[in-house]
């Protein structure tokens, strides 16, 4: 159990955590994480937002996430082989009352979210995968209805590290999350250099977790239409085309130039909005334009097709 000064002290941060929501919603926004979620902020209400750690005094022991949820919390039981935030370095057993729901093995667990859009109550543990190509990844749990236990939905599949928090937003009845799909990013470019990082959302229903971009594929389509104003800006005068979009055969190839990986980042997008057609029309039509031959072009559409083919999209 938790100090009767430091349980003093969660009750003082809530009841100021929820004056803040009680004026929020009477005078309305003033600032948001996301454009997402300021134009669906009305859709549900967060309840309880902190940060994890694990405190010599307070860890291992528990924190109570609301709701008869807690977190019985204690530090890794073997070190970190990768760099992180050492204080978040956890292992968490989620209990609902007396009863565990899971155990989130060691990891790099930054902070909780505690959400309603009613009647269901959600909770969002954020998790840090750790390194130089670290991801976050989203643990989210459902009571579906009050008075039913608690279920582990499971946990996406890791995006773009660096966020605040999950992207939440709303789409008819059901809650959606947002994180970046990072399965592109190294593809033959440097990581600094890529623009191959793209949205991807997730369903939230009381029962499941899943990703579900179709809600989303006029997005989709208006980033594409972007990049193709993109590569429509690269002088099209040029007297010295590349042999082909990238620069030698194998894995370790780049892009010959920048056009090359836009032509690729429209691809994607157009896979995206579920415009497959298109999307490997335009993508040949304008490598045979741009490039004095098509090499690898059938390469391309074959890694393109295992990567997208390892999880959804």
């Amino acid at each position: 159990m938790l100090p009767a000064g430091l349980i003093h002290k969660r009750f003082a941060r809530f009841f100021l955590a929820f004056m803040a929501a009680a004026l929020f919603f009477r005078i309305g926004p003033v600032s948001s994480v996301s454009a997402a979620e300021e134009t669906n902020v009305a859709c549900y209400r967060i309840l309880a937002e902190e940060a994890l750690v694990c405190r010599p005094q307070i860890c291992p022991g528990i924190f109570y996430a609301g709701g008869s949820v807690s977190f019985h919390m204690a530090p890794g039981r073997e070190e970190p082989k990768l760099l992180g935030p050492s204080p978040s370095w956890l292992t968490i057993t989620v209990m609902d009352r007396e009863f565990p729901v899971v155990v989130l093995p060691d990891s790099f667990y930054t902070g909780y979210r505690r959400l309603t859009p009613g009647p269901t109550d959600y909770w969002i543990i954020t998790e840090y995968t750790g390194g130089r190509r670290g991801c976050d990844r989203y643990h989210v749990f459902s009571r579906p209805a009050p008075g039913k236990g608690v279920l582990y939905l499971g946990a996406t599949t890791g995006g773009e590290a660096g966020r605040s928090g999950p992207v939440l937003s709303c789409r008819g009845l059901s809650l959606c999350l947002e994180d970046r799909d990072v399965r592109f990013k190294y593809f033959h470019t440097p990581h600094d250099q890529s623009t191959l990082l793209f949205p991807r959302h997730y369903q939230i229903t009381p029962f499941t977790l899943s990703v579900d971009n179709n809600p989303f594929r006029d997005r989709y389509l208006q980033l594409a239409r972007e990049t193709e104003a993109d590569i429509r800006k690269i002088p099209a005068e040029r007297r010295d085309f590349p042999e082909a979009i990238l620069t030698v055969n194998g894995p370790d190839a780049f892009f010959s130039d920048l056009r090359g990986q836009l032509l690729v980042r429209r691809t994607l997008l157009y896979l995206y909005a579920g415009e497959t057609e298109t999307a490997w029309r335009k993508l040949a039509e304008d490598i045979r334009r741009y490039y004095q031959t098509d090499r690898f072009l059938a390469q391309l559409q074959a890694e393109i097709t295992q990567i997208l083919a390892a999880s959804p999209y």
